[in-house]
């Protein structure tokens, strides 16, 4: 089992609710470079935070690893402040998955399946990208194997 996870693009400052923020100009930057780094990996999926600013992030890096073909999944449980426990029924048990999420679930996630330590896990910028492999969705068995940042 393969899990991308990664922090959205770069976010405007405000809109009407926090969910209803969109990707800034540099955000959109951000993520188009990532997807040119990781193009020609074979993704099973993506899976989506349903705030706008994540949704937008998968639907760049679809396009921009000219994986069109490949399924975004809106994924109710990926918003910013999610117990990060709940979000492990989420994430299919095999295959090569990128999430796209939020500060603070991205770490506490990378923490939680790394370590069995939700609050020792990665942080992240916007628009990075940390790899794990794991041999099943659990705390504390995956390695990191790779990072991309813009």
């Amino acid at each position: 089992m393969k899990l991308y996870i990664m922090r959205h693009g770069e976010a405007v400052p405000f809109a009407d609710v926090d969910r209803n923020r969109s990707l800034s100009e540099h955000g959109r930057w951000q993520v188009t470079e990532v997807a040119r780094q990781m193009s020609g990996l074979p993704l099973t999926g993506i899976l989506a935070s349903p705030y706008l600013r994540a949704q937008q992030t998968a639907e760049r890096m679809q396009a921009g690893m000219a994986a069109m073909d490949i399924p975004i999944t809106r994924c109710d449980q990926l918003t910013p402040d999610a117990p990060v426990r709940s979000v492990l029924g989420a994430i299919p048990d095999s295959g090569c998955w990128l999430l796209v999420s939020h500060m603070p679930l991205v770490s506490r996630l990378t923490g939680l399946l790394m370590q069995d330590a939700p609050d020792r896990g990665v942080i992240f910028s916007t628009a990075m990208v940390v790899g794990l492999d794991m041999p099943v969705v659990a705390p504390g068995l995956a390695t990191q194997s790779i990072s991309y940042l813009p």
